[in-house]
């Protein structure tokens, strides 16, 4: 038997058919066509099943991204690709359920397991830049010196979907941090890391929004609270260099 479900931080599915092939689509929210998806299956029987996409080539050359616990994520191999519509797995009865994805999630916990690393770290610190329509608060970190004269602004997952750069950013503020080079000590880093934190969380696309997304929104008339929000700090800020991702 199987089940499948995405019922968590960053699922996104539509099952279409179960069977010796499993059919399903991404499950397309107030986005146009997109390729994301993200969903968890369990099979109690040691089988091959075959995952077959009905909505567009969705599957790449890397096959999915895989997870046994939804936390920590590789990719399962391109042996497992059997075209850019289907992958195949082999369950086991060790390992029943497995997390399927389009790419490498990054999730709000897993920048809660970041932050956990540093947060004795004083270099670093942890504020809220605003909150979203739906109250939930975007995370604005500060890493460097407090009192340093230059800034650099940064900001990720205007998409909520292009998860990747996270991993990116990650990696280099755990090396800045650690290393705390005369560069910390001369900058200021002024971080938000889910500029759209509920898409990430839902699941959602988050490109081609309608009336549009956020990377989308930095206009006169902003329709977002956390764009309105970035724009004000900016202009306050006023850093030295800054990077949207």
């Amino acid at each position: 038997m199987i089940q499948i479900h995405s019922d968590y931080a960053g699922g996104n599915i539509k099952v279409i058919s179960l069977g010796e092939v499993v059919r399903l689509e991404q499950d397309i929210r107030d986005s146009y066509w997109w390729f994301y998806w993200n969903f968890c299956v369990r099979c109690d029987e040691e089988r091959e099943v075959v995952f077959e996409f009905m909505h567009g080539e969705v599957v790449g050359p890397w096959g999915p991204a895989y997870s046994l616990d939804g936390i920590n994520w590789t990719w399962l191999g391109e042996q497992s690709v059997m075209n850019a519509k289907s992958f195949v797995y082999r369950f086991n009865s060790d390992h029943p359920e497995a997390y399927f994805a389009f790419s490498l999630p990054y999730q709000l916990h897993h920048l809660e397991q970041f932050y956990e690393r540093f947060q004795d770290n004083s270099i670093v610190r942890r504020d809220t830049l605003c909150l979203t329509e739906k109250k939930s608060d975007v995370p604005l970190f500060l890493i460097g010196n407090a009192n340093a004269q230059e800034h650099i602004f940064l900001s990720s997952r205007h998409h909520a979907c292009e998860s990747t750069v996270n991993y990116v950013l990650e990696g280099l503020l755990a090396f800045l941090i650690a290393d705390h080079s005369a560069f910390l000590d001369r900058f200021c880093i002024h971080f938000v890391p889910f500029v759209d934190i509920d898409g990430v969380e839902n699941g959602d696309q988050g490109k081609g929004r309608a009336p549009h997304d956020h990377n989308r929104d930095y206009i006169d008339q902003p329709i977002y609270a956390v764009t309105r929000a970035i724009m004000r700090y900016v202009r306050e800020l006023r850093p030295v260099a800054g990077a949207v991702y």
